[in-house]
């Protein structure tokens, strides 16, 4: 993915992100589980508010109890999202599955 200036960056699958402007820095981003939304077909354009929507690959499943932590690799880094038992079953997610994460950019 790589550093983009001022504006939106591309990622695997045409997902978009929002990147930083300040030029040669680092940036660390973090997003709360509670706000990554998984999808199992990419959301059609327009069709959300959502402006980070990436293209993934489910690394890992934990369960809580009715809940499961979802890890999902994107392009070079992980996002987790907590789901409940019956969303994981539906979207019928195994370590491997391909999905789109998404998170609203005040989330960051």
């Amino acid at each position: 993915m790589g550093w983009v200036p001022r504006g939106y960056g591309r990622a695997r699958g045409g997902g978009r992100f929002l990147s930083g402007d300040v030029p040669g820095v680092p940036a660390v981003g973090c997003v709360h589980p509670e706000a990554v939304i998984l999808f199992g077909q990419a959301p059609a354009a327009r069709s959300t508010s959502l402006r980070n929507v990436l293209g993934a690959d489910v690394n890992a499943i934990r369960e809580a109890g009715r809940l499961r932590y979802v890890a999902v690799g994107c392009d070079g880094f992980v996002l987790t999202a907590v789901i409940t038992q019956a969303a994981c079953e539906e979207l019928g997610l195994r370590v491997g599955s391909e999905v789109h994460a998404a998170f609203k950019a005040s989330a960051v």
